[in-house]
């Protein structure tokens, strides 16, 4: 089983030593993060680092209030892989959830590649 580890770490204490003993476990495969802020856009710079620090040991996912309009800019700044947002999609989204709940048959979205210059994004 996976286990992602929620942005509730963006209000621990002491975040960088916390996320330090996540990865010591071994156990925890990726980190759900707004780098201690309200949004990705204003923790961008902590974001960034974290992923510097431990994106070769667990998946960084950066998140809040991450959109279709912000996500580019975003990304040049972060530098990232993994991104979370309800509306990054936007009305694309909306055409693919109505897809597999005509179409697929009880399968699940979840995670869907899109290719940027030189990067593999998940969102």
């Amino acid at each position: 089983m996976e286990i992602t580890f929620h942005k509730a770490i963006d209000r621990s204490s002491d975040f960088f030593s916390y996320i330090e003993a996540l990865v010591k476990t071994k156990r925890i495969d990726s980190l759900l993060t707004s780098g201690r802020s309200r949004t990705a856009e204003t923790g961008s710079n902590i974001i960034k680092k974290v992923i510097n620090n431990y994106g070769k040991e667990i998946k960084i996912i950066s998140a809040g209030k991450i959109t279709y309009k912000n996500l580019n800019a975003l990304h040049k700044k972060i530098g990232g892989t993994y991104y979370h947002g309800r509306k990054i999609l936007g009305k694309l989204r909306e055409a693919i959830i109505l897809f597999l709940e005509k179409e697929a048959h009880g399968f699940l979205f979840y995670h869907s590649p899109l290719n940027l210059p030189n990067k593999q994004l998940y969102f």
